[in-house]
């Protein structure tokens, strides 16, 4: 390849070699800035390197036919030609980063002016969001830095890998932080190298202990400290669980009191506020409101891991879904104009959860694929971030999908020590089982992520898996350990007001009530458990405690009664697009004995909810008067409408 491209430029005379040498040194050739170069002998040595299929014009552009090309002719240069050919261009360029870069390739000493003025373009680069090529500046600003300049050099040193780390090239930013740890004199200085070296690591095995070593170092800098505990709070969710992150939270928030950096403050109040979450002693929206305002004066706002993304993320699981879909929509907006495509797919992966808890489970996907595309697109998958999609898909029955998926997070989360991943997965996994009528094979999975999660999520609000749990446990007749499971939260969800908590306790307390004989006991509990359903956003769950009374109901012999809950609940999978557990409301149907409505007879729980709104009541009293949702309210109409043969309300009430 040498050779070839040897004879390719052998042929070339002085002045050719002049120009396609100055359009290798330029990162933008204009035909223009190279003339002013050049000089006298740009238009036959332009004329000659076209020719040759050397260089070759775009408009007023010029570039090389070949990359490798470009790469011959720097490389014939001698260094010191290469120099007076930079700083003549130094002259020319028309921007502030391009002369900077020319006066670093001119330089062959240290020069602190020249490192001052490449400094200045890489933070100039940085605004204009280029932080690769702000880093390469940061870079050729640390390599002119005079030795003697030691503050200078270790600035440029942690700028040039914070810019590294900006534009994805992780490996290259650890090496720089690694050099500035083991070239620090110890204390602060160290525990700041340490703190940027745990910050930039993928895995928290590797990062907490980079931060427990950052804060023996860090004795007497509260600033430092405050961010330390901060990080280690936030990393207890991977780490040791709540009480732990809650103590690092309650420090950080001590330490921040000691210092005047808003914005130390604002994320040390935000990490204190998703610990006392966590950790299962309710929301603290009085003081989340104080540091989301605190955040707004920022001019980093929105922060990732912010007191904002956190509050979000407490609303969904706490099922105040129009708040929590509010804010998400507004993080996701900010971070967009931002440019922060991780900031902007964090707040789609939520909002990817909300949208299934909301039942809207085709607007869950979307959101899920497109967290997921983005995460790939910036080569920083972990795993977790398929959670939401795989969640969606084994919902909406799609069984090979969501199984292969959670058992890949599962292997690299449970490689990589990720404990809230492994949970996640496990939970899925179970589900799928409990889905497909295998309460046994579920518990193994379930039991799994129960007991993980029970170390860092104290919180009734976050535990997903809970029913699914506590069904298969009934399921497999664990009768007593479901009884212990139940009691074990209820006092907690009652304290804290967490209806669909509640509403799960009080299906699964109904499940175990049938299953020992005591179907008046678990009749009461179903009809606990729709009173708070009443009070939740969550179709499914909805759904599956109609399953369960009708299925109830059956066994008890009220054949009308269980044919209409449970076509209720039918209608209610079906909308959602659950087929598995459109099957498993169909079986129990297909078990009632008697003869079926026919087709143009409206069922008992159709009649009830068409003669209320005959009576001139609005669909959220009937939903209300009934304990079912308004979908479900809306869903009956539709099908009395058709039985009926009639379009409205009026007619409706004419007819009966």
């Amino acid at each position: 390849m040498d050779e070839l491209l040897r004879v390719r430029l052998d042929g070339l005379g002085a002045d050719a070699l002049d120009v396609a040498s100055t359009v290798a040194a330029l990162a933008d050739p204009t035909t223009a800035l190279v003339e002013s170069a050049v000089g006298a002998g740009f238009e036959g040595g332009l004329d000659e390197t076209v020719a040759a299929g050397v260089l070759e014009l775009d408009a007023d552009r010029l570039r090389f036919t070949h990359p490798l090309l470009a790469s011959a002719v720097a490389v014939r240069r001698t260094p010191s030609r290469g120099r007076r050919l930079h700083a003549r261009l130094a002259e020319l360029v028309p921007t502030a980063e391009e002369r900077a870069r020319q006066l670093a390739l001119a330089a062959a000493e240290p020069d602190g002016a020249t490192a001052a003025i490449l400094e200045e373009a890489a933070q100039a680069a940085l605004e204009r969001g280029a932080p690769a090529g702000a880093a390469d500046l940061a870079e050729q600003a640390l390599r002119l830095t005079p030795r003697a300049e030691e503050d200078d050099a270790r600035r440029r040193l942690l700028l040039a890998a914070e810019l590294h780390d900006l534009a994805g090239d992780t490996d290259r930013a650890i090496a720089l932080l690694e050099r500035a740890r083991d070239e620090s004199s110890g204390g602060a200085e160290r525990a700041d190298a340490l703190f940027r070296l745990a910050d930039v690591q993928d895995d928290p095995r590797s990062s907490v202990p980079l931060y427990r070593e950052a804060l023996d170092e860090a004795a007497g800098d509260d600033a430092l400290a405050a961010a330390i505990h901060t990080r280690l709070a936030l990393s207890m969710a991977w780490d040791e669980g709540a009480e732990a992150g809650l103590a690092h939270a309650e420090l950080a928030v001590r330490a921040a009191s000691r210092t005047d950096d808003a914005e130390i403050r604002c994320r040390a109040l935000a990490a204190y506020g998703d610990w006392h979450f966590r950790a299962g002693r309710g929301i603290q929206h009085e003081e989340m409101a104080e540091a989301m305002a605190l955040e707004r004066t920022l001019p980093s706002w929105p922060l990732d891991r912010g007191p904002t993304d956190l509050f979000s993320r407490q609303l969904v699981l706490a099922a105040d879904l129009g708040a929590a879909r509010e804010l998400l929509l507004e993080l996701h907006d900010a971070h967009t104009k931002r440019d922060n495509a991780d900031g902007a797919s964090t707040a789609t992966w939520w909002l990817s959860l909300l949208e299934w808890r909301a039942g809207d489970w085709e607007m869950a996907e979307r959101y899920a694929d497109e967290s997921f595309d983005v995460r790939n697109q910036l080569g920083q998958v972990m795993p977790g971030d398929g959670f939401p999609a795989e969640l969606v898909a084994a919902h909406r029955g799609r069984v090979d999908e969501a199984r292969t998926g959670a058992e890949r997070d599962l292997a690299e989360a449970e490689a990589m020590g990720i404990r809230i991943s492994v949970s996640g997965s496990a939970w899925i996994l179970g589900f799928l089982q409990l889905s497909l009528g295998a309460p046994g094979a579920a518990l193994a999975h379930l039991r799994s992520s129960y007991d993980l999660r029970s170390d860092f999520m104290l919180e009734p609000a976050q535990r997903l898996e809970l029913g699914d749990f506590l069904e298969a446990l009934v399921g497999a007749g664990e009768l007593d350990e479901a009884d212990d499971v139940v009691e074990s939260w209820q006092e907690r969800a009652r304290q804290l007001d967490r209806a669909m908590t509640l509403a799960i306790l009080a299906r699964s307390r109904g499940l175990i009530l049938a299953a020992r004989g005591d179907l008046e006991g678990a009749f009461a509990s179903f009809e606990d458990a729709l009173r708070e359903h009443g009070r939740d956003e969550d179709p499914f769950q909805l759904a599956r405690t109609l399953l369960a009374l009708g299925a109830t109901q059956r066994r008890a012999k009220q054949r009308a009664a269980a044919r209409a809950t449970l076509e209720h609940a039918l209608a209610a999978f079906e909308r959602l697009g659950s087929p598995l557990w459109a099957d498993r409301a169909r079986a129990d149907l297909g078990r009632i004995g008697g003869r079926a409505p026919s087709r143009g007879e409206l069922t008992e729980s159709e009649r009830r909810i068409a003669e209320l709104v005959a009576e001139g009541h609005t669909n959220r009293e009937v939903a209300a008067a009934l304990f079912v949702t308004e979908h479900t309210v809306e869903g009956a109409l539709t099908r009395v409408y058709r039985k009926l043969g009639i379009r409205s309300r009026g007619e409706l009430a004419a007819r009966l």
